[in-house]
């Protein structure tokens, strides 16, 4: 994996569904937890709801490569693929050991939260989303 921040997850035996494999919903869970560590680390910053302005999802595309089962320690990978005027892409791969597992993406739009609107990413956030470009 050559994404530029990884996290290791542990499957946990509530993230499987009755046939005994991880729910695909669990692996947007998974990237969820991923991001939140990035941008804390990325930026120094926690979602806080107080704001004017932060991210919302717009787009998930997620391929589900393998079945992953329990016990499984995971690593989730997640790089910045592209950088728009008011969004930005992230890719993620999750692996299972050296089998990739799943690889997936989230367009994240920056809104100011009271107008529903987008807004333009702030020059320092740019510089800061091009540290973790993945191209």
């Amino acid at each position: 994996m050559e994404l530029p921040f990884q996290s290791p997850i542990e499957v946990r035996w509530a993230d499987l569904d009755a046939l005994g494999h991880v729910n695909h919903a669990t692996y947007l869970t998974y990237m969820e937890q991923v991001r939140c560590l990035w941008l804390k680390d990325a930026f120094g910053a926690e979602p806080n709801l107080s704001q004017l302005e932060g991210p919302i999802l717009a787009n998930v595309t997620c391929n589900y490569l393998k079945p992953l089962t329990f016990p499984a320690k995971i690593t989730v990978g997640l790089g910045v693929s592209h950088i728009g005027r008011r969004s930005f892409t992230l890719e993620y791969e999750i692996w299972h050991g050296e089998i990739n597992i799943c690889s997936a993406s989230t367009v994240v739009v920056w809104i100011n939260y009271e107008s529903g609107a987008a807004v333009p990413l702030q020059d320092d956030f740019l510089a800061s989303l091009r540290k973790y470009s993945s191209t």
